[in-house]
């Protein structure tokens, strides 16, 4: 059962909750969790770690089927989106190859708000484990996919020009962010000749 909402701006909230120790899990995804009207799980290890703070609706996942399965649910949750502000949380982070996109785009179609909350990758903690520092480009992808279709460059200062060497391999879009996060946070596609050295630099092809 729903609670009576007083407001008409809901929310959808996608919550990214970590490589799986429920202790790396963000303060802002811990305070929607407790928050929203609803929230739902794919699959146990999320399901484990949202239980500490409140019961979640878990949907059983079949493997393999991600995708056919979250275009079934989706009618579901959108249409309780309208009227509740809703969660659904995955281990990871949701942006990094996650069934959710289906979800996310089919949401926007309908008109229904969308707030995405980031984590800790998987792919990034591992370092935790392994003692390695990063200090050098790395590549990351799946087993089905080994093209560059994204490029991401850390402290870019020179947004322009580094675009236009990409474009010699292949890129066509880019988005400038400056300061991430902190104050005076700025995304753009005209990219200026200087930039604050807390600048990612997204090329897509």
């Amino acid at each position: 059962m729903f609670n009576v909402k007083h407001s008409l701006e809901c929310m959808l909230y996608a919550l990214s909750l970590g490589p799986g120790d429920p202790e790396l899990i963000t303060l802002k995804a811990l305070r929607i969790i407790k928050s929203v009207d609803k929230i739902y799980v794919p699959g146990r290890y999320a399901y484990n770690i949202v239980k500490r703070y409140r019961k979640p609706t878990l949907l059983e996942v079949p493997m393999g089927k991600g995708k056919d399965f979250m275009m079934k649910v989706a009618d579901k949750i959108i249409s309780e989106a309208k009227s509740h502000d809703i969660a659904f949380a995955t281990i990871g982070d949701i942006h990094f190859f996650s069934t959710f996109k289906l979800l996310f785009e089919k949401a926007i179609e309908s008109g229904i708000k969308v707030e995405t909350i980031p984590g800790v990758a998987s792919f990034s903690s591992i370092f935790s484990r392994l003692k390695i520092f990063v200090s050098k480009p790395f590549k990351v992808v799946t087993q089905d996919n080994f093209n560059d279709e994204i490029i991401i460059v850390l402290k870019v200062t020179r947004p322009r020009n580094l675009a236009e060497k990409l474009k010699d391999f292949g890129y066509k879009k880019f988005l400038l962010v400056e300061k991430a996060f902190m104050e005076n946070e700025r995304i753009t596609e005209n990219l200026p000749d200087k930039s604050d050295y807390f600048s990612i630099l997204v090329g897509m092809k």
